[in-house]
């Protein structure tokens, strides 16, 4: 493919050769999707959020909704890929998401990892099955094969998973430890949202218990994260919310009541104000998709 789409009107991963995916013309330009870039040969300058990074030959960049691309310039020679992929498809499991956190936060400003000979060749080699598998999703004409939108979804997450094991490698290398009182503040907070989301939502809870304000607990999550406490708090409630949901030997209730909500209709107001939809719709939405 030789042009950039808006990630909000695809449902599946892109795959361009280069980095055709971003636009050239109409920068800065607000990612709106997860981009993994792939460098090969060559070498890539790009500046985001302020910041000139060089891409050379061994090394992956990402980019996350929220950075912002204000320039790049290619080499001569140089040779890569990069994917596209819309937010939603590539959600952590709950079991994965304090990792995801950790690198997340780990490589902010930190967004180039470098890949060892075996590390690129598995990447290009998962790319390539992407790729092909991906086209057949977006074929125009002849049968779609069966389950092909379970198999590109499985292979995105596949993907997205042996990136995060690339990046949580490159983490253990320099030590793995926070590098900034930021950091170890939102390590921390991680720490108590994922043993407490249940039982507690308040801001104010968690920052008491790192015993800053709930100002100062916010400013650190935007600054190190991009998203706000609440958010992340929301988004423990919500991933495990939608996994009860997806089992439907739960009902509504039995959800809310599992996840200490004081009413179903609470529950129903705080799933609708994450997601835009209602449990039960989510519900039904999730058996279509499996259908």
């Amino acid at each position: 493919m030789d042009k950039a789409v808006d990630p909000d009107s695809i449902s599946y991963p892109v795959i361009y050769d280069g980095i055709d995916g971003l636009p050239p013309h109409g920068l800065p330009y607000r990612v709106n999707a997860v981009i993994v870039v792939v460098c090969q040969t060559g070498s890539l300058s790009i500046k985001v959020d302020g910041k000139l990074v060089e891409v050379t030959p061994s090394t992956m960049m990402v980019m996350r909704r929220g950075h912002t691309v204000q320039s790049y310039e290619i080499s001569a020679g140089f040779k890569g890929y990069m994917i596209v992929a819309p937010p939603h498809l590539l959600s952590p499991s709950p079991a994965a998401l304090t990792q995801y956190i950790r690198c997340m936060a780990y490589y902010k400003g930190r967004s180039i990892i470098r890949l060892t000979e075996s590390q690129l060749a598995t990447q290009v080699a998962m790319r390539d099955i992407l790729r092909e598998r991906t086209s057949q999703l977006a074929s125009d004409g002849g049968p779609t094969p069966p389950f092909i939108d379970k198999v590109v979804r499985s292979l995105a997450l596949a993907v997205f998973y042996e990136t995060l094991s690339v990046y949580t490698a490159g983490m253990g290398k320099c030590g793995g430890a926070p590098s900034s009182r930021k950091e170890e503040i939102i390590c921390r907070f991680i720490d108590m949202v994922e043993r407490d989301y249940i039982r507690e939502r308040k801001v104010k809870y968690y920052a008491d218990g790192l015993c800053i304000t709930p100002k100062h607990l916010a400013s650190v999550c935007r600054d190190v994260t991009g998203r706000t406490p609440a958010q992340w708090i929301s988004g423990y409630v919500v991933l495990e919310a939608k996994a009860m949901l997806e089992e439907d030997r739960l009902s509504v209730q039995q959800v809310s009541d599992r996840l200490n909500f004081p009413g179903q209709s609470f529950f129903g107001r705080y799933f609708r104000n994450a997601t835009g939809m209602s449990p039960r719709e989510y519900r039904a939405h999730a058996r279509n998709r499996q259908a």
